[in-house]
């Protein structure tokens, strides 16, 4: 059910240059969850939710895998011109390997699990080593298993794990601020864009979620780990710990000396970066391509056109809750520099999951606030009338 929440006035002068012009309800300020401000659900219930939804990923794949539609080298997505062919040919067979096709990045995540620690031998494999090494985390963590398919599953596990975690995060959110498990479990189904491609979004944007909710709990230690985590996966969710962080200090000005903090995600991938330079070198690949969705035809411009309109309705839904709009409205705008790759179809379902994810889930806010006021009509008492 809808968890109650009470709201706290917050000075004047914090959020007032938006709230006083759109009519934006007072903002809310969580302090102690246990004291009841966002509501007392607990946590059990979320995870056990996120729990079933990675399974039952595993468990389609697993069906997928055992009768034969798809093969282990399908999740990771290689090609003939991409850069990791070679060591996807020789742990799978030629076979594995589309002459034709590109690929996409989940080639080189596990090009680079199947070789670390060995950066060197990795970097031969990726089309720039110091940026795809960047999200090391997935890698990491699929390290121990064996080359080839092995590997492969690792990756797919730490996916679905990420997608469970995105799922009880999402559910927390329903949970505290009115939206019904149904949207919050919906919400997060693009993120399967990135589980079947093998690419580090699912894990990535799932602790990335986690951290959020957090934020709007004030549990910074845990939110500041979760972001380190997610960025070292992927590394622009440095940003949505910065723009959680300005939402911080709009709402609630008590919590300048614990913004500061919210530096370390960013500040630890660019140690991070700066290591990869000495160690592997290579080119940093080019993404910024101010206005190219101008370049876009009529058909091309859905997707990032819809996701544009998702990321303006989460700003809209979490007006009231400045440490999620404001990541929405940032990753929005920042579609405005995206090259045409970026701007692909799946791509950018990949790279702007933030702004989907709490736009679909201010969709099930908004609505449920409509049916909150909706007037119900009275009873009619049926009156007997003697014969």
């Amino acid at each position: 059910g809808v968890v109650t929440r009470s709201v706290r006035r917050t000075p004047s002068w914090q959020w007032s240059w938006a709230r006083g012009a759109a009519g934006v309800p007072d903002v809310i300020s969580p302090n102690d969850e246990t004291r009841g401000v966002l509501g007392t659900g607990s946590w059990r219930s979320a995870a056990r939710t996120g729990a079933v939804a990675a399974v039952l990923v595993l468990v389609v794949v697993g069906i997928a895998l055992g009768t034969g539609s798809i093969e282990a080298h399908d999740l990771i997505t290689p090609g003939g011109r991409g850069p990791s062919a070679r060591v996807i040919a020789e742990d799978f067979g030629d076979d594995a390997v589309d002459p034709g096709a590109t690929g996409y990045d989940g080639q080189q995540t596990y090009a680079i699990a199947r070789h670390f620690p060995d950066l060197d031998a990795a970097a031969d494999e990726t089309d720039s080593a110091r940026y795809r090494m960047l999200r090391i985390l997935p890698a990491v963590l699929a390290w121990p298993a064996p080359a080839g398919t092995p590997t492969v599953l690792a990756l797919l596990v730490v996916n679905a794990i990420g997608f469970g975690i995105a799922v009880a995060a999402a559910v927390r959110l329903g949970e505290t601020f009115g939206v019904e498990q149904r949207f919050a479990i919906v919400a997060c189904l693009p993120l399967l864009f990135g589980l079947f491609g093998t690419t580090t979004g699912p894990i990535a944007w799932g602790l990335g979620l986690l951290a959020l909710e957090r934020v709007t709990r004030r549990r910074h230690v845990d939110a500041i780990v979760l972001f380190t985590l997610a960025t070292l996966s992927r590394e622009s969710v440095a940003v949505a710990a910065g723009l959680a962080a300005l939402g911080l200090l709009l709402t609630d000005r008590s919590t300048w000396k614990i913004v500061p903090a919210y530096a370390i995600p960013g500040t630890v991938a660019l140690v991070w970066f700066l290591i990869l330079s000495e160690l592997v070198g290579g080119r940093f690949v080019e993404r910024v391509d101010v206005l190219g969705f101008l370049d876009l035809d009529g058909p091309e411009s859905i997707v990032p056109g819809t996701i544009f309109v998702l990321g303006c309705v989460a700003a809209w839904a979490w007006r009231d809750v400045p440490s999620l709009a404001i990541p929405a409205l940032g990753y929005t705008a920042w579609m405005a520099v995206y090259t045409p790759a970026i701007l692909d179809d799946s791509a950018i379902i990949r790279v702007n999951a933030l702004p989907i994810v709490l736009g679909m889930l201010g969709i099930g806010r908004l609505l449920s606030r409509t049916r909150s006021r909706a007037p119900t009509r009275p009873k009619r008492e049926r009156v007997q009338t003697p014969s």
